[in-house]
């Protein structure tokens, strides 16, 4: 009777610990990928391209007509061998297609945090700044090499 309680006893504890563990594993900052915009950031940046995108790639980010997707499977696919250096550049040298680079470099880096927020990627601790070298090395795969 005594090497039950004693086993039921350890057995519990386990089931106690592994919470503990688990928990504590993904509250290790150095376990998660850390993202290269803030959630402010991302939080701009969504009025921004409600203002001065979603005309053409919709509210949604789904695209209109020739608009290309800036959400989803289609986007990731096409970006996913980039950088986030890579597409804010294209944002910042084509968009808005009626006035390419007149949006000032905060503005697109605000707008290329909410796109990146909207596919899922991690906020960080700082803010996009897009030429850095933050935005050089991480991949548009949101984290995950």
């Amino acid at each position: 009777m005594i090497k039950f309680l004693r086993a039921a006893g350890c057995a519990g504890l386990l089931l106690l610990a592994a919470p503990w563990s688990a928990a504590n594993s993904e509250a290790n900052p150095a376990e998660k990928a850390q993202g290269v915009f803030t959630r402010a950031q991302a939080l701009r940046g969504r009025d921004l391209y409600a203002a001065h995108c979603a005309a053409c790639h919709a509210d949604n980010l789904a695209g209109i007509g020739p608009a290309l997707p800036l959400a989803g499977g289609v986007f990731q696919s096409k970006w996913a061998a980039q950088s986030v250096f890579d597409f804010y550049q294209r944002v910042r040298t084509t968009m808005p297609q009626s006035a390419p680079g007149s949006l000032g470099p905060d503005v697109y880096s605000a707008i290329v945090a909410f796109i990146l927020r909207a596919n899922n990627f991690p906020t960080g601790g700082a803010e996009l700044v897009g030429d850095s070298p933050g935005a050089r090395q991480a991949p548009m795969t949101g984290g995950k090499p």
